[in-house]
């Protein structure tokens, strides 16, 4: 009787594992390295290309002139400022007025209030502003030579236009005359009569503030608004009145009119009127 063939196996070892895993281990560390590369390229820019060169090319000499003759050759300081003269200021003078004077006026018109008279042949300078009235009249816009003094507007055929050497000389006989082109101002004032009174309280009976004797056509005034010694005249009156007295509530644009019977003084009231100072 033939004995079975018996296979015997061999012993099994216990690290026979380890081969596969490190197998496993360095191909997650590979695909790891791949990845970080592939995300580190995509992030990085690509280069610019290097700029091409720049090849300047110079004309002629830097100063085509003498350098020390550049400054002539720049503008004026106005120009360059933006602050170009305009040209020649217009002069006119006042004429064919006599005594009354011109009247200057708010507007232009006959309908607007006067501010100021100015005397005959006085100078005044054109704006260049120039307006029509309701009749059809023209009026021109006027001021002094500084512009502070006097403004308003006028009747353009009372101003007769100076041009040329004319103006000059005109405007030297301005500057060099004494007489003030203004002959008198406008203001709106309230009015009061008062009459003779007893040395009391700090009146002097009737002696002024001017050492005058009181009389019709003496008026008591601020001499802060309207000057001692002012004459003046009073809308709806023909004469003309003199500032030479002072009142303790005559203060501001308030006029006291001394009126000699106590009685009228007393009806006369309180009145608002247009006053012409003459300077």
């Amino acid at each position: 009787m033939v004995a079975p063939h018996v296979r015997h196996r061999g012993k099994k070892s216990r690290w026979g594992w380890l081969p596969r895993v490190t197998g496993g281990i360095a191909l997650l560390v590979s695909l790891a390295i791949l990845l970080t590369v592939a995300a580190a390229s995509a992030s990085t820019p690509a280069p610019s290309p290097a700029p091409s060169p720049v090849t300047e090319t110079r004309i002629g000499p830097i100063f085509a002139v003498d350098p020390r003759e550049w400054n002539s050759l720049r503008p004026p300081l106005e120009e360059t400022a933006g602050n170009i003269p305009g040209p020649a200021e217009q002069l006119a003078r006042v004429t064919g007025v006599g005594a009354a004077g011109l009247r200057l006026r708010s507007g232009p018109g006959s309908g607007f209030p006067t501010t100021i008279i100015l005397r005959d042949t006085a100078i005044v300078r054109l704006t260049g502003t120039t307006d029509t009235d309701p009749d059809g009249s023209c009026w021109s816009e006027v001021t002094d030579r500084q512009g502070e003094s006097l403004y308003g507007w006028s009747a353009s055929r009372y101003l007769d236009a100076i041009g040329g050497a004319e103006s000059s000389s005109a405007s030297l006989d301005e500057t060099s005359d004494s007489t003030p082109p203004i002959q008198g101002r406008v203001m709106s004032v309230m009015m009061t009569a008062y009459s003779y009174q007893d040395p009391s309280g700090g009146a002097a009976g009737a002696t002024t503030r001017t050492g005058k004797q009181v009389r019709w056509g003496v008026v008591a005034v601020d001499p802060r608004v309207i000057p001692l010694g002012s004459r003046l005249t009073i809308d709806g009156y023909g004469e003309l009145f003199h500032a030479e007295d002072t009142g303790f509530g005559v203060l501001g644009r308030h006029i006291d009119v001394f009126i000699p019977d106590q009685e009228a003084a007393i009806k006369f009231g309180v009145q608002y009127r247009d006053i012409i100072v003459l300077d």
